[in-house]
């Protein structure tokens, strides 16, 4: 506590001195900001860490109205690139849990789109395609009537078929794992998009023979050696497990889902820079909501009759 208060004195006393431009074209500003936007995300995945996030976006966008001079940009290009498409991928993260107003638009997925970013796991294009179903997951929360009208039906049936027609590449060919972790994602942002867009639940067809499929690569890539890059998947597959039935084939034999998820975030959680408790904590509480709803049902079936 006593370094990141000392931290935060940092930044305060650097945006009372300087102005904006001079702010924005240092490069400890921004490298501080996706340090303290991590520990925010590790400590306790609140609000907290978008308070940084906002402030790296305006960084971003004053320095980007000011180009470095040539010796500038010759040192510090890759380290505001790299920061801008990190924050632009946690903004994307966030907006699939709470389908919030966009930060970073899509300037950040531009460069080399198909080929796999390894610090995310997977290409700024799927990315890219994931705000853009959050966008329209904003827009169907707002106005629910809107997911019938032709544009909506429309704009989602385009995304997913650029998500089932992407082609993810690597800079080695032979990294393996690497393809793997990149088509699990894609693999996940599909079941996504069908849950939010389309109102599948867990009991419908295609989430029902995605899900598996999903917690199988999960599993393969567990087996590879990739620990890192799997919350976001695992987390989408666990919250569409279907209740009455979370049977799972891995390794020729029949494991539980349920069970399988919490083995997995507790391997992970020695490797890995994120909060997996919090995400832990979510996908039980999303368990037992519907656990409750099933046994609600039954209840009331059992009085009618």
């Amino acid at each position: 506590m006593q370094l990141k208060a000392r931290v935060l004195h940092f930044l305060r006393g650097r945006l009372n001195q300087g102005d904006s431009v001079e702010i924005s074209r240092d490069p400890e500003m921004i490298t501080t900001s996706v340090i303290m936007c991590l520990y925010e995300i590790i400590d306790a995945c609140d609000e907290q860490w978008v308070v940084y996030l906002r402030g790296a976006r305006d960084i971003i966008r004053i320095r980007k109205q000011f180009p470095l001079l040539a010796t500038e940009k010759s040192l510090w290009q890759p380290l505001f690139s790299f920061s801008e498409r990190f924050f632009a991928y946690q903004d994307v993260l966030g907006r699939t849990a709470c389908a919030g107003v966009p930060n970073f638009k899509s300037c950040a997925w531009t460069s080399k789109a198909h080929e796999i970013d390894i610090s995310m796991g997977c290409s700024p294009e799927l990315f890219h395609i994931l705000g853009s179903v959050t966008d329209l997951i904003k827009l169907k929360r707002k106005d629910p009537m809107c997911a019938s009208e032709e544009l909506f039906i429309n704009e989602a049936a385009s995304l997913e078929q650029r998500l089932n027609g992407l082609i993810q590449t690597v800079h080695q060919d032979d990294d393996c794992v690497i393809l793997h972790s990149a088509e699990l994602k894609r693999q996940a942002a599909i079941l996504y998009l069908h849950c939010t867009l389309y109102n599948a639940s867990p009991n419908t067809d295609f989430v029902v023979r995605r899900v598996p499929e999903i917690l199988q690569n999960i599993s393969l890539c567990l087996d590879s050696g990739l620990v890192t890059s799997l919350t976001w998947p695992v987390f989408v597959a666990a919250v569409e497990l279907n209740p009455l039935d979370d049977m799972i084939m891995l390794d020729n034999r029949h494991v539980s889902g349920r069970e399988f998820v919490l083995s997995t975030l507790a391997v992970m959680s020695t490797c890995t820079i994120a909060n997996l408790e919090r995400t832990r904590s979510v996908i039980v509480d999303v368990w037992q909501r519907r656990d409750l709803s099933l046994l609600e049902n039954t209840m009331q079936g059992i009085t009618s009759d």
